[in-house]
């Protein structure tokens, strides 16, 4: 398997539309505006405001556990992004004149699989169903084909209608394997 075609030393001279400056600002159903940004180190303030906003079952729908904070580990790993082997996108949604923490979109790539991207989306649960996780996703695949991966891939808890329900509508070819609770969704990206 081919690694991907773009490494972290060559961020700042390729020209790629997700680099570390990346910004865009996009409107959502309903009219609202979320501005996209890259995530790293010194966005663990907004994680934790954004885990904040989640409900009790969202946690559960995408960590799999119920915890009422996320540990030091836990917020190391969501925010030591490279930008190439583990990217994070962070949106924020405009209300009055204040930007509100409204999801994050990540890729990880899998050791055993080096032209896997492992993607996982979260959008707190006020911003849910305007169009967000759907536009995340799509934003995580332009990104991980730009660095040459080939495929992405997704695991869900099996009940979570909501997620399925958006992956089966993203135009993509999509193979699903479910393994008991769990579903692995399998996304062809080249």
């Amino acid at each position: 398997m081919a690694e991907p075609q773009l490494h972290e030393t060559q961020l700042a001279r390729w020209p790629i539309r997700f680099g570390p400056d990346y910004r865009e600002t996009v409107s959502l159903r309903g009219g609202q505006r979320a501005q996209l940004t890259m995530l790293g180190r010194e966005h663990a303030g907004r994680i934790v405001r954004g885990y904040a906003h989640l409900s009790r079952e969202s946690r559960y729908m995408r960590f799999m556990s119920l915890r009422d904070e996320l540990t030091g580990p836990q917020l190391l790993h969501l925010t030591d992004t490279d930008g190439v082997r583990h990217l994070a996108l962070g949106a924020g949604v405009q209300i009055g004149g204040a930007c509100h923490e409204a999801g994050v979109g990540r890729f990880v790539q899998l050791a055993d699989r080096p032209d896997t991207v492992e993607a996982a989306v979260t959008v707190v649960d006020a911003f849910q169903r305007i169009g967000l996780g759907g536009l995340l996703i799509q934003r995580l695949f332009d990104a991980a084909r730009e660095r040459g991966y080939r495929d992405m891939s997704a695991e869900i808890l099996s009940d979570n209608r909501a997620m399925l329900g958006l992956l089966a509508k993203i135009g993509r070819p999509i193979r699903l394997e479910r393994d008991g609770t769990v579903t692995v969704a399998r996304i062809r990206l080249q």
